[in-house]
C-alpha cells in the first residue's frame, strides 16, 4: 500500500512538473511581414513571457535569420497602443455565496461599469450548478445593469473549473482584439468535470489574463489561477475604485516593429526565423513569404506603338512638305504650287507667296517718272515706268501691285503730247488722286495717286533714280 501511495506521488509530481515547464515557455508570434519595400522587409511580432504578460525589454535579446542566414543589422522598433478589450464578469450565484458574498459581488460590478473605457466592452456571466451568459458582450452598460439587478443565488454546487473553461471559450469569439476574465467567488469548487489546469492552459494559449476577486475567508485556488495567467488575485477588502480602474483598464499592445535589407535579392521563397532569449528561457517562430515579383520593362513590349508613332511622324512630314509646296487659291479654292504667281484656273494672283514682291515693275526702255510706295518698314519702293503703263495685280502688268484692294488691271498711265494722264481700267475700288475719284486726269509732279489700298506718288523728276 505504500509502494502504491510513492508511485502515485511520484507520477502527480512528474505530471504537475511536465506541465509547470510547458506553462513557462515563452511565447513568439509572427503577426505580419510586409516585403513590398523589397530588398527592406519589416516584420511585426508579439511576445510574452511564462506569465502572459507582453515583453517589453526585448530589443537586445532578438535575432534574426533569413534561409538559414543571420541577419546583422536589424532596427527594432517598441509600439505600443491601447487596443479594443473584452472583459467577462463571471459571477459566482452558487448556495455559498447567499446573502453579504452576492450583494458585495453585484456591488463590484456597479462600480466597475462606472469606471469603464470607452475601449472596453462587458459581458455577464453567472454560474453555480452550471455556467450561463446572461448578457452578451457589449459597450452599453445601461441594459446589463438590468441584467445584473436580476442575479440571485441558485443552486447548490459550484462547477468553477467547468465555469471559467467555457468563460475563456466564450470571450475567444468576441470580435474584440484583447480579452479578460473577472472573476467573483469564494473559491470553492464542486462537481467540476475538469481540473484548473484545462482553463489555465487555455488562457495562456491565447493570452487572456485572469483577474480574481475572493470573497470569503480563504482565497481557495484563485490565487493560482490568477498568478499563473499573469492576472492579479484580491481580497474582496482590498478592492476599491483605484484597483479596479486597473484591472477592467484596456490592454495595451506592445508590438515589436523589426525592419531590415534581405541579404538575397535573387531567391523567390524566404523563410524568416525570430528567436527570442529572455530571462533564461527561448523562444524560437518562423514564417515564409515570397519576394515580390516586379514586371521586366522590355522594349519588345512597345514595338507596336514605335511603329505607329513612326508612321505618324512620316505622315506628318509628308504633309508638311506638301504643305509648303502648295496653298490654296485664295478666289476658286483649288491647290497651288507655292512657285506659281498665278492661279492657271482663274488668273488670280498669288498673293500669298512669301517669295514674291508685293510691288514689281517691268524696267522700261526709257524710263521717264517714277511711283514711290511708302511701306511698313519705313522705306520707300520706287517702280520706273516709261510712256506707257499699266497698274494692276495681274503679272501681265508693267506696275504689279500685289494687293487684295487693287484689281487685276487696275489702272493705265500714258504720255501723250509731253503730259502724262491716268486712266481707270475699270476697277473695283478706284482711282483717286490727290484725294479725288477720277476715271481720267493729268499727272504732275508730286500728285498722291491711291489704287485700293496703296498709295503712291507720282514724280516726273528722275534726278536721284
Amino acid at each position: 500500500m505504500t509502494l502504491m501511495k510513492s508511485i502515485r506521488t511520484l507520477i502527480i509530481l512528474c505530471f504537475y512538473l511536465g506541465w509547470m515547464n510547458a506553462a513557462s515557455a515563452l511565447d513568439l508570434v509572427i503577426d505580419s511581414v510586409d516585403a513590398t519595400p523589397f530588398p527592406e522587409v519589416e516584420l511585426q511580432l508579439q511576445a510574452w513571457d511564462d506569465r502572459g504578460r507582453p515583453i517589453q525589454d526585448t530589443l537586445a535579446s532578438l535575432e534574426i535569420y533569413e534561409n538559414g542566414q543571420p541577419i546583422s543589422e536589424v532596427n527594432v522598433d517598441l509600439r505600443q497602443q491601447q487596443v479594443s478589450t473584452g472583459i467577462a464578469i463571471m459571477i459566482d450565484t452558487s448556495g455559498s455565496m447567499r446573502g453579504d458574498p452576492l450583494h458585495q459581488a453585484i456591488e463590484i460590478v456597479r462600480t466597475c461599469f462606472s469606471l469603464k473605457s470607452p475601449r472596453v466592452s462587458f459581458s455577464l456571466i453567472r454560474f453555480d450548478d452550471r455556467s450561463e451568459v446572461v448578457h452578451p458582450l457589449t459597450a452599453d452598460v445601461s441594459n446589463i445593469k438590468q441584467a445584473l439587478a436580476t442575479l440571485q443565488v441558485r443552486g447548490r454546487y459550484t462547477v468553477l473549473k467547468d465555469a471559467l473553461f467555457d468563460g475563456i471559450r466564450i470571450a475567444l469569439e468576441w470580435p474584440v482584439e484583447a480579452r479578460k476574465i473577472l472573476l467573483l467567488s469564494d473559491g470553492r469548487d464542486e462537481r467540476s468535470q475538469l481540473v484548473m489546469d484545462d482553463a489555465i492552459s487555455l488562457a495562456n494559449r491565447h493570452h487572456i489574463q485572469v483577474h480574481a476577486i475572493h470573497i470569503g475567508p480563504t482565497a481557495g485556488g484563485l490565487e493560482r489561477i490568477s498568478k499563473l495567467t499573469g492576472g492579479t488575485s484580491l481580497h474582496v477588502s482590498q478592492v476599491n475604485a483605484e484597483t479596479l480602474a486597473e484591472l477592467i483598464a484596456p490592454e495595451t499592445q506592445f508590438m515589436l516593429h523589426i525592419r531590415y535589407t534581405s541579404p538575397d535579392e535573387k531567391t523567390e521563397s524566404r523563410m524568416v526565423t525570430v528567436k527570442l532569449n529572455y530571462g533564461g528561457q527561448h523562444a524560437e517562430a518562423g514564417t515564409y513569404y515570397r519576394r515580390p515579383v516586379r514586371p521586366q520593362t522590355s522594349l519588345l513590349r512597345y514595338w507596336p506603338f514605335a511603329i505607329a508613332l513612326a508612321i505618324v511622324a512620316i505622315l506628318g512630314g509628308l504633309y508638311g512638305v506638301h504643305r509648303r509646296r502648295s496653298h490654296q487659291c485664295p478666289q476658286c479654292g483649288r491647290k497651288m504650287l507655292r512657285n506659281w504667281s498665278e492661279c492657271p484656273f482663274c488668273g488670280e494672283i498669288n498673293l500669298s507667296e512669301d517669295i514674291l514682291e508685293t510691288y514689281e515693275a517691268r524696267p522700261p526702255a526709257t524710263p521717264l517718272a517714277k511711283l514711290e510706295i511708302p511701306t511698313d518698314a519705313e522705306e520707300t519702293k520706287v517702280l520706273l515706268i516709261g510712256e506707257r503703263a499699266t497698274l494692276g495685280r495681274s503679272p501681265a502688268n508693267c506696275v504689279i501691285i500685289r494687293d487684295p484692294s487693287v484689281s487685276k488691271q487696275h489702272a493705265q498711265i500714258i504720255k501723250s503730247n509731253g503730259l502724262f494722264r491716268i486712266y481707270d481700267l475699270g476697277s473695283t475700288n478706284g482711282v483717286f488722286v490727290n484725294g479725288e475719284r477720277t476715271s481720267e486726269c493729268p499727272l504732275y509732279d508730286e500728285d498722291q495717286i491711291q489704287l485700293g489700298n496703296v498709295k503712291l506718288i507720282f514724280r516726273t523728276c528722275l534726278k536721284n533714280s
